[in-house]
């Protein structure tokens, strides 16, 4: 039994071999099938492409054909083509050479106008470099200048703000002031009658021989920072109320004209009134004769503020101010060019000049401007838009060694940037001038309509012959003046 089962054990390969052998022909076969079936197609696609390649070598031989009797019509065109251009070019030939001749003559008589040129080039060129040098320089100087200009805007921003932070300071202490002021009213009352008749025997002291250690006025004795005592062994006090109005303005008209403003006008109604009025002016002005005209001629305006007037006497004096330069450039808002702005001693006296000095400029443009406030020199917005006085501008010029000149004065709005009237000049520059006379420019504004409240003063000079230093326009005795007919 034994025996059969390891004989069925070793048979058991063997068919398994055989089966193997078997598949594996059969596989074979199918391949060789499947690639005898691939042979055949490919073949008849090589004589497919075969008879394709034959059509197109046809069709390419075909197009050759046509293409040689293209070219060789285009070789036959191109000949008859040569033929004319060489024709042609002969003819061009010959029409260069006769410009090649004309051209050679040209060529002579400009290499004769190139090296004159050339030579004014060159001579140009020198010119440019000393030029160059010459702004290479003064560019320097105006950056000097600009960083001179910054650092002074910024120390007038610093002005401003600490202007600012007084101002709000002041009032502080101002609203302070009232407050304590309301406090003490009723209390400063009875202390206000009381100084005012030490005040009034103050003043009868003053102009009716008392000794000067008894003659001076104290400050306001109503004040509530001021001690209200009054000053001993005085004599017994002088009333000047039942004075008539008449002899109370001959004694107030030999008070200075600021203590009237200041001090005397705040005593009483009575007083106010009287200083307010033109008696006591009128009475100040005959002891001084210009004081006395203007006063005359202020009658003629509308409303006008006696007080005002006879304290800033704003009518017939210079405006400008430092207009010689006897204080160098206060005042002034100055833009140097050149070696800038100098102040010098006259070569030539200037009759009514306030000093003997003047402004001298270098060989560039040098600019000089001045604002004037009409309102903070006396005058008054009813003035100057009803009645509108003559407005006077004067400015005397010269030079020792040629220069040019002009001014602009200009009258302004309250905005101060809107021109309601202006005048401009700009004379014929001098060449030399060995004496350094003086030459005068004037200009009066009349009639020029309502809202003038400044007056923009603007002039300018340069050296003519561009010498380092000083040598330009010399400017002094700049004059704005108000004047009443």
């Amino acid at each position: 039994m034994q025996q059969q089962e390891s004989k069925q054990q070793l048979m058991d390969p063997e068919r398994q071999l055989l089966e193997q052998q078997q598949e594996s022909k059969q596989q074979l076969l199918e391949q060789q099938q499947e690639s005898r079936e691939q042979l055949e197609l490919r073949e008849r696609q090589l004589m497919e492409r075969e008879r394709q390649l034959l059509e197109q070598q046809q069709e390419s031989r075909e197009q050759l054909e046509l293409r040689e009797r293209q070219l060789m019509d285009r070789e036959r065109q191109l000949l008859e083509q040569q033929q004319e251009s060489r024709e042609q070019l002969e003819l061009r030939e010959q029409q260069l050479m006769e410009q090649e001749g004309q051209l050679l003559e040209q060529q002579q008589e400009s290499r004769e106008q190139l090296e004159l040129r050339e030579r004014q080039l060159m001579e140009r060129e020198r010119q440019l470099l000393a030029q160059q040098q010459e702004s290479r320089r003064q560019l320097m100087e105006r950056e000097r200048q600009l960083m001179q200009q910054q650092e002074s805007r910024r120390q007038l921003e610093r002005q401003l703000q600490q202007q600012e932070r007084r101002r709000q300071l002041e009032r502080q202490f101002e609203q302070q002031q009232e407050s304590r002021w309301q406090l003490k009213r009723q209390r400063l009352w009875e202390q206000q009658q009381e100084s005012r008749r030490q005040l009034e025997r103050q003043v009868g002291l003053l102009f009716f021989g008392a000794r000067p250690e008894r003659a001076r006025l104290s400050a306001l004795p109503f004040s509530p920072d001021r001690p209200q005592s009054a000053p001993p062994s005085l004599p017994a006090p002088l009333d000047l109320n039942p004075l008539p109005d008449e002899l109370l303005a001959q004694i107030l008209s030999w008070v200075p004209g600021r203590a009237l403003v200041t001090r005397c006008r705040l005593v009483c109604r009575r007083w106010r009134d009287l200083i307010d009025g033109p008696t006591v002016w009128r009475l100040q002005g005959e002891r001084r004769p210009g004081l006395g005209a203007i006063l005359a001629a202020a009658r003629l305006c509308p409303s006008p503020q006696w007080s005002r007037i006879g304290l800033l006497e704003p009518f017939g004096r210079n405006l400008v101010r430092n207009p010689c330069g006897q204080d160098q450039f206060s005042h002034w808002q100055v833009e140097h060019g050149g070696d800038g702005w100098k102040v010098e001693e006259n070569r030539c006296p200037v009759e009514g000049a306030p000093a003997q000095t003047c402004f001298v400029s270098s060989y560039h443009w040098c600019v000089k401007s001045q604002l004037i406030d009409l309102l903070e020199e006396g005058l008054w917005e009813e003035l100057l838009d009803t009645y509108q006085p003559e407005i006077y501008i004067s400015d005397w010029w010269g030079t020792r060694c040629g220069c040019e000149y002009s001014i602009c004065v200009k009258l302004l709005a309250a905005n101060r940037s809107t021109v309601i009237a202006e005048f401009q000049a700009s004379p014929d520059g001098l060449q030399q001038s060995n004496d350094s006379q003086y030459h005068q420019v004037s200009y009066r504004f009349r009639q020029y309509g309502r809202g003038v409240r400044y007056v923009h003063f603007l002039h300018r000079g340069k050296d003519t012959h561009f010498r380092l230093g000083r040598y330009g326009a010399q400017i002094t005795n700049s004059t704005v003046m108000v004047k009443l007919n």
